[in-house]
């Protein structure tokens, strides 16, 4: 038993969080066939130096909160109807999260080959796999790769603020936003040379060679828009059948050179978005990601409250993967609400006044127990935003545009669809060229070319933009809560009975309920008469 023992010294830093749970990853050059027991290849942990690392099996350990921050920022456009309708903004968070909420469990007891890991493995619920129709299980897995996808390349590999192509293609290709074959996803990385990165993401109950080669091509295809720029082409793949885990591969351009697992370097002291203070254009890039919680917070909740978190920007954990910090290892906010709650009212204030404190503005979900939140600079930010391109929307968007969301006409003419939706419409058995799944009316058509427009003046505006953005964060830093929301002070909440995250690198809060669904023991049930 003696060589099952961890090293001296193994601290066990991950399973006091009750919602870590461990995914195992493979590291390729190429799509290839569904890997077999992957739990037993996965036994070393991922490295922590925000880098694609080399080819091989990792054991990489998530919180589950992290997952969910994710998924709350990555996805298609939706300013189309974000701002002539924001207080509809929570329910696409809904829309977001609930499905991994639904259909997601936690396995306890699973083997442990590093010390850090959690001993929890994340996996499709008996409803999933027995319950659902294949059209809801087509869309939770739709749903799941790309959450996944976004965790597996921010929280493990360090990339900025991804952008789905829909909304602009990288370095402003314009090419990038038409139909045809092309990846989900872009962001930039602030230290790989190729600092493009094209992300693709795929996932099945068993996701198979056809779908992560059909991944590639759709890579390809974006690649060869890139022309000379450095970059990177990188296909998430994620299965979910036993368990959830997760094939990455890290596609070859073809010249020497021109992309690579480098060689492991030393561990990253901060992410790209450590820099807010003095990147403009990562600033306006992490301000797009959060106008989905901007509207909730601003437009559709009324149960705000003022998280007290330590401003002292904490590095990542060395013993977990992911760039999350939860909270119950952050010793400086729980200084900081033990200091607040014994407190008296006026000396409340008066600490809340000092350097070291920081009060992020949150709410729930609607209908979920998920709290997500961001700092006054951030919310300052993204108001200047959200106003500047709502006037743009008003102005060039078709001026019933809200009851054509709300009452979307028959289609009656041909249009190109996306590759994403053709693939998701083949997942239902359902036939690609019906009239369900290519038909268009002349007013979608009308909609579309108008965001076209607003997107070219958007364009346009960028570099003004850009320095409005930076001065309302600026400005927020030295605002008021009540100032900026124009309403009363929301109370403070400490967090009691919830796991929390901090991400001080894009200034955002997540908390999700400790005893929720997810997270809870099963029940042993009574024996029956």
């Amino acid at each position: 038993m003696s060589g099952m023992m961890p090293p001296p010294g193994a601290k066990d830093g991950v399973l006091r969080h009750e919602d870590a749970f461990d995914v195992p990853v493979v590291v390729r050059s190429a799509p290839a066939n569904r890997p077999r027991k992957p739990e037993q290849k996965a036994k070393q942990p991922w490295p922590s130096n925000d880098q694609v690392p080399m080819p091989g099996w990792y054991l990489a350990t998530a919180l589950w909160r992290e997952i969910l921050k994710h998924a709350a920022e990555v996805g298609r456009d939706v300013s189309d109807w974000l701002f002539s309708l924001p207080q509809l903004a929570g329910q696409e968070l809904m829309a977001r999260l609930f499905p991994l909420q639904a259909y997601l469990s936690l396995e306890h007891g699973t083997p442990r080959p590093h010390a850090a890991a959690a001993g929890r493995r994340l996996t499709a619920s008996v409803v999933y796999a027995h319950g659902t129709e294949v059209s809801a299980r087509a869309a939770f897995a739709y749903r799941l790769g790309m959450s996944m996808a976004q965790w597996a390349c921010r929280g493990l590999m360090g990339l900025g603020p991804t952008t789905h192509v829909e909304v602009e293609g990288p370095a402003g290709i314009m090419a990038f936003t038409e139909q045809g074959k092309r990846p989900d996803l872009w962001g930039r990385h602030s230290t790989d040379p190729q600092e493009w990165w094209l992300v693709e993401a795929k996932s099945a109950a068993k996701l198979g060679l056809p779908n992560l080669r059909n991944g590639h091509e759709q890579l390809k295809a974006g690649s060869a828009l890139m022309g000379t720029l450095p970059h990177r082409l990188l296909l998430c793949g994620t299965s979910i059948y036993d368990y959830v885990f997760m094939t990455i591969d890290d596609i070859p351009l073809g010249a020497p050179g021109a992309h690579g697992s480098a060689a492991l370097g030393p561990a990253s002291p901060d992410t790209p978005e450590n820099h807010l203070d003095d990147d403009d254009d990562l600033l306006l890039r992490v301000t797009e990601a959060h106008l989905l919680t901007y509207a909730h917070l601003r437009y559709g909740q009324s149960d705000l409250r003022l998280v007290p978190l330590s401003s002292r920007r904490l590095p990542r954990p060395v013993h977990r993967a992911g760039s999350l910090t939860a909270v119950e290892e952050d010793t400086a906010t729980d200084a900081i609400r033990t200091r607040l709650r014994n407190a008296s009212p006026a000396n409340r204030e008066s600490l809340r006044n000092q350097l070291q404190f920081s009060d992020y503005l949150s709410a729930p979900v609607p209908g979920m127990d998920v709290h997500l939140g961001m700092s006054r600079e951030l919310f300052g930010a993204c108001e200047r935003l959200f106003r500047e391109r709502a006037r743009v929307a008003e102005e060039e968007l078709p001026s019933d545009s809200a009851a054509r969301v709300r009452r979307p006409g028959l289609p009656d003419q041909g249009a190109p669809m996306a590759a994403e939706d053709t693939e998701v419409i083949r997942m239902l058995g359902l036939d690609v060229d019906s009239p369900l799944s290519t038909e268009e009316n002349a007013e979608e058509r009308r909609f579309r070319d108008a965001r076209m427009r607003m997107e070219e003046r958007n364009r346009r505006d960028r570099s003004r933009v850009r320095e409005e953005v930076r001065r309302a964060y600026q400005e927020a830093q030295h605002s008021a809560w009540p100032e900026i929301l124009q309403r009363d002070e929301p109370p403070l909440d400490y967090g009691a009975g919830r796991l929390e995250g901090i991400s001080g690198a894009d200034q955002s809060y997540i908390s999700i309920r400790s005893a929720g669904p997810l997270l809870n023991q099963p029940i042993p049930q009574q024996p029956r008469d």
